[in-house]
Formats: structure tokens, sequence, C-alpha cells
């Protein structure tokens, strides 16, 4: 799979799990390296790559959100509810926009 497809599979599963709110989605992959020389040789070479999901999810006139790097299913239906769950404590704003359409 490629990065791409990665970001689609992971964004549907957050749409389908805002059940039909104005939701955003980003999806972040990140590839760090680290080398540490000594005596002008490198001893240690260490390359991670990492993945992580935000939501923005609009319920009324509130906007909540929630991030994770648990890209399972279980962990994407988590951080939608948690930023539904987030919107409802908040007041309704002034300042709302709804997402384009």
């Amino acid at each position: 799979m490629t990065m791409q497809s990665d970001a689609k599979r992971l964004a549907g599963r957050a749409f389908t799990a805002s059940g039909g709110r104005p939701i955003e989605v980003s999806v972040r992959f990140t590839d760090d390296s680290l080398t540490r020389f000594a005596n002008n040789e490198v001893h240690q070479n260490v390359t991670e790559r990492s993945a992580a999901l935000s939501v923005r999810v609009g319920v009324g006139r509130r906007w909540g959100e929630a991030a994770t790097n648990d890209l399972s299913d279980g962990g994407i239906d988590k951080a939608v509810e948690q930023a539904q769950a987030i919107a409802q404590t908040l007041p309704d704003s002034d300042r709302y926009l709804p997402l384009p359409t």
C-alpha cells in the first residue's frame, strides 16, 4: 500500500465513524532519522516511520478536535467520539464556520 491509499482508507474510516456529522480529517506520515558518529564513523543509524490522524467534528455550532496515533478502526472511532464529546461540552460559537461543500 502507498501512503496515499493508506490516507484515503484512514480518512474514510473517520468519515464513517462521524455518522454524517461535518468532519475534517488530517492524516500525517513522518519519517525521522538519526545518525550518531563516534571517531569519525557511523556507529548508530535509526529511522522511524510514524503516522497520526487528527479530526475536527462539528456538532451544532461547535467544533471539537482530537488526534491519535492508534490507526486501528477502534482507535479512529475513539478519536471521532472524543472530538464529538468535546464539541458537545462547548458553548455555541458566534464565529462558527461550516465546512465548504
